[in-house]
This record gives C-alpha cells, sequence and structure tokens, in this order.
C-alpha cells in the first residue's frame, strides 16, 4: 500500500476507534452511576485517577519506544529493536512493580488523608486502591506493547485492538451490573480486561515482528538514548 492510502486508513481508523471508544466510555459511566450510585462510582473514579497521576511519572520512555523501534525496523535491525523493547520492558516493569507497591501500601493514606473517603465506604475504598495499584504495573508494561503497532505505523492494529479491549471491558461490566453485582466484581473484571489486553498485545506484536524475543534484558548505551530522548519529549510537553 502507497503512503496515501496507508495515511487514509490509518486515519480512518483513528477517527473510528476515537468515536467508538468514547461512546463505550460515555455508555460505561452511565452504567456505572445509575447501578452503583454516585458514592461508589466515586471511588471507582478515584482509583481511575490515580493511576493516571502515577503513570504521570513514566518519563516519556512510551514515546522514546515509539521512536527508536520505528528507527531500527525501518533499518531491518531486529537485534536493536529487541534490545529497545526489553530495555523498555525492563525500566517499565520496575516502575511499574514501585509504583504498585507506593499505591498498594498507601491505599489506606489515599483513602483516608488524600480523598477523605467517609468511614461506610473506606474499605471498598482501600479494596479499590490495592486493586488500581496491580493495576498500574500491568497497564505500565502494556504500554511498551502497545507502543509497537504505533511505530511500524499500523494504526489499523491499534484501534482495532483498542476497540476489541473497550468492547469487552463495556461488556465485562455491564454484564456484572446486570447479574447484580458490585463494585467489588466490576473493580475484578476491569482488572481482568487488563491482563487480557497485556496478552492480546503480546501476541499481535510477535505476528507484527516475527524475530521479536522477549526478555528483560538493559542495554544501556539504549537506555541511555531513549532516556535523553524521553525527559526532552517530556519536558518539551510540561512547558
Amino acid at each position: 500500500m502507497n503512503l496515501a492510502g496507508r495515511t487514509a486508513k490509518n486515519s480512518l481508523f483513528s477517527l473510528a476507534g476515537f468515536v467508538w471508544v468514547n461512546g463505550l466510555a460515555l455508555a460505561t459511566i452511565t452504567l456505572l452511576v445509575s447501578r452503583l450510585g454516585p458514592e461508589e462510582y466515586g471511588i471507582y473514579a478515584l482509583a481511575t485517577i490515580s493511576l493516571g497521576f502515577f503513570a504521570f511519572f513514566e518519563l516519556g520512555l512510551t514515546t522514546a519506544t515509539v521512536k527508536f523501534v520505528a528507527e531500527y525496523q525501518a533499518d531491518g535491525d531486529v537485534v536493536r529493536t529487541n534490545a529497545v523493547v526489553n530495555t523498555s520492558l525492563a525500566i517499565y516493569l520496575a516502575v511499574g512493580l514501585l509504583g504498585a507497591a507506593v499505591i498498594w501500601f498507601g491505599s489506606e493514606f489515599l483513602a483516608t488523608v488524600v480523598f477523605k473517603v467517609s468511614p461506610p465506604v473506606r474499605a471498598i475504598a482501600g479494596f479499590a486502591f490495592r486493586l488500581a495499584a496491580i493495576g498500574f504495573a500491568v497497564n505500565l508494561v502494556l504500554a511498551v506493547f502497545a507502543s509497537i503497532p504505533k511505530a511500524l505505523q499500523r494504526f489499523d492494529i491499534s484501534n482495532k485492538l483498542t476497540m476489541a479491549i473497550t468492547s469487552t471491558n463495556f461488556l465485562v461490566v455491564a454484564g456484572l451490573l446486570l447479574l447484580g453485582f458490585r463494585l467489588r466484581a466490576v473493580l475484578i473484571g476491569t482488572l481482568m480486561v487488563s491482563i487480557l489486553s497485556l496478552f492480546a498485545h503480546i501476541h499481535v506484536c510477535r505476528r507484527v515482528i516475527p524475530g521479536m524475543r522477549i526478555g528483560l534484558g538493559i542495554d544501556r548505551a539504549i537506555l541511555q538514548e531513549m532516556v535523553s530522548f524521553g525527559l526532552f519529549h517530556s519536558i518539551s510537553q510540561w512547558s
């Protein structure tokens, strides 16, 4: 496919993904509020917000992964592509586990001091933050594999995956709520979908890069390049 055709295809899938994902997000929020009530939905939202806050410290390595995977794949250098992916994976796993530990052991502090959750729902809030801790680690590792189709300009694959996972999450949440389950079950179901998404992305990445070898080795030279680019990108975004 020529450049114009690929650009048109990527644009179409990006638009379809945007409409589909945001439409289902709105439907999910409406269902959660109507079935859980404002207080339990508020806890769900706070747990989600906490994930976004801690992900702020990813240091731009996702963008760096996209850049360097794109460069090395363009050169046909699978060895260095693997080095970029595995270096990024090792760093994100370490950051994910550290962040997960902070959220997990700080769950009571988040519930009582930071967000001042009322005593009747404080226990479920603590549970929500602990599951969010696991979700943080999973989603940070997922970010590495989600960046690979984008690096290869396969936005059709990226958007198909996003649409499929968003649809699955909506069906799980809707099914649990309609069966009478409450917030705990919804949180567990959402975490399971995130784990499913991780494995789906790994499978797809192995298909689009046949020579991919997944490991946790760190290439120091590549890490230095990635951190330099990632920090520069992050600072430029913040300024």
